[in-house]
């Protein structure tokens, strides 16, 4: 009895010595896994706190960060060309509006003035001719306003070639109406955008040097400088043009500022 009891007394203290090394006897069905040895590791640096961090500079060399970058400023650079581009365009459609309503402006103009002057005209003639009863009208005949006003109107529908026809017929058939000199003015100015040059520089020309006096000669004088510059004829009509500025600075700025800036244009021979 009492080796028995040694022995299971020797067997409870093995059992408890392996279970403080970490061990299970064999047949036991609870497993251990065996401590791990203790090995010392090498100290890691300290991490940096979040203040430090944040106050580091950021590298963005990388060739990741500058493509994406110029990427970025092409875009932008894209999108400014064409706000410009739409800019332009916008201010091209509005010069264009300007410039018609200018030329438009301009034919109201002359075609008041013009009826004035007929009906001036018409007065005086009333005044000069008086009826009897052995006069007869001529009825197959329209008077000056009413053929200078048909003419105007073919300007105004863009009928060039009708429109310098019926000038030159004003004046062919009223050689002393007061609209004469403003017929052979838009006989000119009809020719010139029809390209007929040589009809056009013999207009103004007749204009400048017949009737030098009027309030066209300005005008013609300046497109005549313009008409033989179209021609080719550079040297003469830079002449022309300059002496738009010398004589008539002061009477017709409006015509000088034309001819000056169109002077610029007329190469030096």
């Amino acid at each position: 009895m009492k080796r028995q009891v040694l022995t299971l007394t020797l067997a409870a203290m093995a059992a408890s010595a392996s279970a403080d090394d970490g061990w299970v006897s064999v047949g036991a069905t609870r497993v251990v896994a065996p401590a791990s040895p203790q090995v010392t590791q090498p100290s890691s640096p300290a991490l940096p706190s979040q203040s430090v961090v944040a106050q580091l500079p950021v590298d963005n060399s990388g060739s990741g960060n500058l493509v994406s970058e110029l990427l970025m400023q092409v875009e932008q650079m894209q999108n400014e060309i064409a706000t410009l581009r739409g800019r332009l365009e916008e201010q091209g459609a509005r010069l264009e509006r300007m410039e018609r309503e200018q030329q438009d402006r301009y034919l109201d103009l002359d075609g008041r003035v013009s009826s004035l002057m007929s009906a001036s005209y018409a007065d005086t003639g009333a005044n000069k001719a008086p009826v009897t009863e052995a006069s007869t009208p001529d009825v197959g005949k329209p008077s000056p306003a009413d053929a200078y006003k048909s003419a105007m109107e073919l300007v105004r529908a863009k009928k060039f070639t009708e429109a310098g026809a019926a000038f030159d017929s004003f004046a062919e058939t009223y050689p002393e109406a007061p609209l004469l000199v403003n017929a052979l003015y838009w006989s000119g100015e009809v020719n010139l955008v029809e390209g007929h040059l040589d009809v056009a520089e013999a207009r103004f020309r007749r204009v400048m040097t017949d009737f030098a006096s009027h309030t066209k000669a300005a005008d013609a004088t300046y497109k005549l400088g313009v008409t033989l510059h179209k021609a080719g004829k550079n040297a003469e009509a830079r002449q022309v043009l300059q002496s738009v500025i010398d004589e008539y600075s002061g009477s017709a700025d409006g015509t000088v500022a034309l001819a000056t800036s169109y002077l610029k244009k007329v190469p030096v021979e």
